[in-house]
């Protein structure tokens, strides 16, 4: 602004975010950008920036035509394993029955709590800042903080119907995909429309993903050493 002895300056060197804490210091709200003399054309920026909206433009529009078949509903391979356990749990005689509820049902309060804690989390001194406006450490922090309680519990030898460490995930990411569902969704038409918070990505990105790409039968294991050699090499 100083370079150009103009509040905005040229459009090209505008953000958002500054011309939105410059509006707090003083109403400029209706100050057009710097505009080059008609003698010297259009700035060459503000053309290379029209030239990337249109074409922002026209990416999203295509990206909108090949998602929206898909629509927002539930993702049903994400919510198996859980919907699984509850018929499981149902099978066996009465004492047997009864545990596996009861240790299910101490994997959904665990999932439960993390969610309200995570979710008051990300609304950090909302009527003043947003959680993403935090610095970049803080917000780290926060999200592994989240994800390492997540994964904390419940126990594993206080659910004596769980054999695996890896079924515990399972289901316990598994609940964490369903539950933000039918708090954040909606029901259209009988059909329960998903309403995407970020809470089970962030807290069991990996779990979901490994539960996803078995229902692909097209998935691959491999070890650490392994994958670090899959990095593309530059050929000079």
């Amino acid at each position: 602004m100083s370079t150009y002895h103009h509040l905005n300056g040229p459009r090209w060197k505008n953000s958002g975010k500054d011309k939105q804490k410059r509006a707090q210091i003083r109403n400029d709200g209706n100050i057009g950008f710097l505009k080059r003399g008609k003698d010297l054309g259009p700035f060459v920026m503000d053309v290379l920036r029209a030239a990337a909206e249109k074409e922002r433009d026209k990416l999203r529009a295509e990206m909108d035509k090949v998602f929206e078949p898909l629509g927002n509903l539930v993702d049903e391979d994400l919510t198996k394993p859980w919907d699984l356990a509850i018929e499981w749990a149902e099978r066996g005689d009465r004492s047997d029955v009864q545990k596996k509820k009861k240790d299910l049902s101490q994997i959904a309060v665990h999932v439960q709590n993390v969610y309200h804690k995570h979710n008051a989390a990300m609304q950090y001194d909302k009527d003043k800042k947003g959680f993403t406006e935090l610095p970049i450490e803080t917000r780290q922090d926060t999200l592994r903080a989240m994800s390492k309680l997540f994964h904390s519990g419940p126990p594993l030898d206080q659910l004596p119907t769980i054999l695996l460490d890896t079924t515990l995930a399972r289901l316990r990411a598994s609940y964490a995909y369903k539950y933000d569902a039918e708090k954040k969704g909606k029901e259209v038409n009988g059909v329960l429309v998903h309403g995407w918070s970020r809470f089970p990505w962030n807290v069991a990105m990996r779990d979901l993903c490994s539960i996803k790409a078995e229902t692909s039968k097209t998935q691959h294991t491999i070890m650490n050493d392994f994958y670090e050699r899959f990095k593309l090499v530059k050929w000079t």
